[in-house]
């Protein structure tokens, strides 16, 4: 499937007001968690906006005290509380909201080279094979 029909699912760690903010020992591990799984991660501690939400869902993470916060009244927008959750449970946690929101699976391929999607490429600026590379370069 085109990467443009395709969603992700938007991953936040939120520590702003009403929730209590992670450990450092804490906070690496949990990041350390998801980005190795393929996951994009936003933290926030709420002083400043993230960027605004496009079409795909999003998970907010987040150690709230009492009830959890309602971020946004759109449906696309889950929170989640992980407090006396293990850091390292958060990769499954995240993996099984990915899954109930139908978003692309992230992780499976992680090219550590430029990739052409031949979906999206309009040849204006024709790549040339490198033998020696192996790979397409510009």
């Amino acid at each position: 499937m085109p990467l443009r029909d395709q969603f992700t699912l938007r991953v936040i760690l939120y520590e702003g007001e009403g929730a209590q903010p992670l450990d450092a020992a804490e906070r690496f591990t949990a990041l350390t968690s998801l980005l190795e799984r393929g996951y994009a991660v936003t933290r926030t501690s709420g002083e400043r906006s993230v960027a605004p939400a496009d079409c795909s869902p999003v998970l907010v993470l987040g150690k709230f005290a009492g009830s959890v916060p309602d971020f946004h009244a759109d449906a696309t927008v889950r929170t989640q509380n992980i407090a006396g959750l293990a850091p390292a449970q958060l990769g499954d946690l995240v993996e099984t909201a990915r899954d109930e929101a139908g978003a692309a699976k992230h992780g499976e391929w992680k090219p550590w080279f430029p990739v052409i999607d031949y979906d999206r490429c309009t040849n204006c600026f024709p790549a040339q094979w490198d033998p020696k590379l192996g790979i397409h370069v510009t």
